[in-house]
């Protein structure tokens, strides 16, 4: 009669759940998953690497291989132009805008979210995002949406270390106010400050961007609002602001003067 020889074997949960140590040129197998290991009688299971496969068509062919499920691999140096596999965070950094997140937020009023890169304001009279320029990008976008009272003024105001309403930081913003005095099409280059100006009773789109922020030599905002008022004509309101700072910035205060302010903000950073 011929001889059967049979190597240990258990599933994969039972072997760590026992975590036997094999003797030496054991062969033990794992049922479930194909997988094998060799024992050297002094290692415990959990800690032996696995040495064979029983199933070979669950591997990957070095030619050609067709990978299923989420594969990973290791992301490569920032400027790496090689061979190498970029993995969707390499290629996430290098193109397009990068959603952001600020480290905290705070506000005053009805309430505040915050979810991933958007920020929801309710009713606030002033809303507080704070640590979303830093060393890691060069070039931020910030959407604004929102509406202010009719005779309101809201203010996108940029900030360090939480403190805005110094004469240093108080002209580094963005302002949206009404302002029938402004003809519809209008551009305002900001010398100073950044204006904004146009009538509010229906929202109204704010861009800004910043560069080298962490920077105060090389800190430069351009702003843009566009607001489309619709009482007694159908007109597009545009100003925008363009200049130079000195001081460095990390975060960003939403300010109503005198009113609540219900709107939302996006915050964005350029791959550089």
């Amino acid at each position: 009669m011929a001889t059967r020889i049979q190597v240990r074997r258990d599933t994969a949960a039972n072997w760590t759940s026992t975590n036997p140590t094999p003797a030496q040129g054991e062969f033990c197998y794992e049922t479930d998953t194909k997988l094998g290991k060799v024992g050297d009688g002094t290692t415990a299971w959990t800690a032996l690497k696995y040495s064979w496969v029983a199933d070979v068509s669950t591997l990957a062919l070095l030619a050609s291989p067709a990978f299923t499920g989420n594969p990973t691999a290791p992301t490569q140096s920032k400027f790496d132009s090689s061979t190498k596999l970029a993995t969707t965070a390499f290629v996430r950094a290098h193109t397009g805008l990068i959603p952001i997140t600020p480290t905290s937020i705070a506000y005053t009023g009805t309430s505040a979210t915050l979810t991933g890169n958007v920020i929801a304001a309710s009713a606030v009279t002033q809303l507080r995002l704070n640590g979303i320029f830093t060393s890691s990008f060069t070039h931020y976008l910030i959407e604004l949406l929102g509406k202010t009272n009719v005779a309101d003024v809201l203010r996108a105001r940029l900030a360090v270390g939480g403190v805005t309403n110094s004469s240093a930081h108080y002209n580094q913003q963005t302002r949206i106010e009404n302002n029938t005095t402004v003809s519809p099409g209008q551009i305002l280059l900001g010398t100073s400050i950044a204006v904004g100006y146009f009538d509010t009773l229906s929202p109204a789109w704010a861009t800004v961007e910043v560069w080298n922020p962490q920077q105060s030599e090389m800190t430069h905002m351009r702003n843009e609002c566009v607001s489309k008022y619709n009482l007694g004509g159908n007109y597009c309101y545009t100003t925008r602001g363009d200049f130079d700072l000195t001081t460095s910035f990390d975060g960003l205060d939403i300010i109503p003067d005198a009113q609540q302010w219900t709107g939302a903000v996006r915050l964005w950073a350029f791959a550089s």
